[in-house]
C-alpha cells in the first residue's frame, strides 16, 4: 500500500508458504493474487500471467466459492487486457450472481468495474452506468480510498467520452479532484493519488487545460517509476502524450510515445491502457501505419479491433464514407482530428456548441462510429487531404 512493491512481493511470498502449510485456502488465494498483482504492477506481465493461469486452471470451478472468485477476478482482468471480451463477459456473468458480503472487496470492485467497462464497449451505456452506481454505493458504505479512486477514474473516463460536463463537475466537486495537485506533497496511498490524479487530468484535457494536465501528470509518472509501478507509469505517460498532442505539439507527442514503447515494451500496451487513455490510439496507430513503430504480428492480431491500422481496401471504403458527409460535417471531423473541443470547434466554425453536438451525432450515425475517440481514429486512418 505504501508503494514498495518489492517488499510487498517478498512478504506475500513468505506468507503464501505459511498459508499453504496451514491449509488456509481462502487466505492462500488472496495472498497468491497479491503476489501476482505485485509482478503485474512491476511490469513482469508474462510471469504474472503464467502464474495466474496455472493457479486458476488448477482450481475446481466453483463460482460461489470466495477463494475461487479471487482467482476469477485475476482471470477477468487477464481476458479483458488481451482483448478477449467474450471470455471476460462470460466470466462476469458466471460470478456476479454469487457476489455478496462474503466476497473480498477486491472481487466485488473488479467484477463491477470491469463488467461496467465491457458493457460500455458493447454499447450498453445504461447497464454500464448502473454497475458503476452500484459500485459507488458499495464503496460509500465503508472506507475504501484505493478502490474509490478506481471508480472515480472510470466514471470520469466515461463522462469525458460522452462529453458529459455535468457528470464531470459532479465528480470533480464530490471527490475533491481540485486537490489532486497537492497529492504529491501529502502522505497518502500511491494508487489513490494515481487514480484521483488521472481522473482530474482527464477533466483538464476535456476542458482544454493541457498545461495544467501535464504539470499534474509528470510528477505522478516520475513517482510511479521510482516506486517501480511500471504499468501505471505507462498509463500516466500515455496521458501526457495525449496532452501534448492535443496541445498541438504532435512531434513531441510522437517521439515520447516511441520512447515509451521502447522503455515499457508492447506487453503493457494492452486493452486496459488503450481504453483508459483512448486518445493515444490514433497516435499509436499513426506511428504503426508510418512504419515508425513495428509491433509483432501477434500484437496486431490481438488488438486489430481497437487499433485503426491501414488496409488499402478498408481505407478506400472509409474515404468514400467520409466523402459522403456534408462539407460542414467534414469540417467538424477535421477539427476533431486537430484535438479541438466542442467549444473550440464551435468558435472556429462560428456555430453554436449545440450545433456541433448535432453534427457529431449525425457523423457517428453515418460512419457507424461509437464516440469521439473512434472519430479521431477514423480521421487519422484515412488522412484525407485538407
Amino acid at each position: 500500500y505504501q508503494g514498495d512493491l518489492d517488499a510487498a512481493a517478498q512478504q506475500a511470498k513468505e506468507t503464501l508458504l505459511y498459508m499453504n502449510e496451514q491449509q488456509q485456502v481462502y487466505l492462500s488465494s488472496l495472498t497468491e493474487m497479491l503476489l501476482i498483482a505485485c509482478d503485474k504492477y512491476r511490469g513482469y506481465t508474462l510471469q504474472a500471467a503464467q502464474q495466474l493461469v496455472l493457479a486458476f486452471n488448477n482450481k475446481e470451478e466453483r463460482p460461489e466459492d470466495p477463494a475461487w472468485q479471487n482467482y476469477a477476478a485475476g482471470m477477468l482482468i487477464f481476458y479483458y487486457e488481451k482483448n478477449d471480451l467474450i471470455s471476460a463477459r462470460l466470466l462476469c456473468e458466471q460470478v456476479l450472481p454469487h457476489i455478496n458480503n462474503a466476497c473480498s472487496t477486491e472481487v466485488i470492485v473488479h467484477f463491477y468495474l470491469y463488467y461496467a467497462r465491457i458493457l460500455e464497449i458493447v454499447g450498453d451505456v445504461e447497464g454500464s452506468f448502473e454497475y458503476l452506481i452500484r459500485l459507488q454505493r458499495f464503496l460509500s458504505l465503508g472506507s475504501y480510498p484505493r478502490y474509490q479512486g478506481k471508480m472515480v477514474a472510470e466514471r470520469m473516463r466515461q463522462s469525458v467520452a460522452k462529453n458529459d460536463k455535468k457528470s464531470m463537475r459532479y465528480l470533480h466537486d464530490k471527490f475533491n479532484l481540485a486537490e489532486a495537485e497537492a497529492y504529491q506533497h501529502t502522505p497518502m496511498l500511491l494508487d489513490v493519488r494515481d487514480y484521483m490524479s488521472q481522473a482530474h487530468a482527464m477533466q483538464l484535457l476535456a476542458l482544454g487545460q493541457y498545461d495544467a494536465a501535464i504539470a499534474l501528470l509528470i510528477p505522478l509518472r516520475d513517482t510511479l517509476l521510482k516506486k517501480d509501478y511500471q504499468e501505471r507509469a505507462l498509463v500516466t505517460e500515455a496521458q501526457i502524450v495525449v496532452a501534448y498532442w492535443q496541445k498541438g505539439e504532435q512531434e513531441l507527442a510522437e517521439n515520447q510515445l516511441i520512447e515509451a514503447v521502447s522503455f515499457y515494451g508492447w506487453l503493457l500496451f494492452h486493452r486496459g491502457l488503450l481504453d483508459e487513455v483512448s486518445g493515444v490510439i490514433p497516435i499509436l496507430s499513426g506511428l504503426i501505419n508510418q512504419g515508425r513503430l513495428k509491433p509483432t504480428a501477434i500484437y496486431i492480431k490481438l488488438f486489430e479491433s481497437v487499433l485503426q491500422l491501414n488496409d488499402k481496401a478498408t481505407d478506400l471504403h472509409s474515404v468514400k464514407k467520409y466523402e459522403s458527409l456534408t462539407s460542414k460535417e467534414q469540417q467538424v471531423m477535421a477539427s476533431l482530428a486537430e484535438g479541438l473541443s466542442n467549444q473550440n470547434i464551435a468558435q472556429k466554425l462560428d456555430v453554436a456548441p449545440t450545433t456541433v453536438k448535432w453534427h457529431l451525432k449525425n457523423i457517428y450515425r453515418k460512419l457507424a462510429l461509437k464516440n469521439r475517440s473512434s472519430a479521431i481514429a477514423f480521421m487519422h486512418k484515412i488522412q484525407p487531404a485538407p
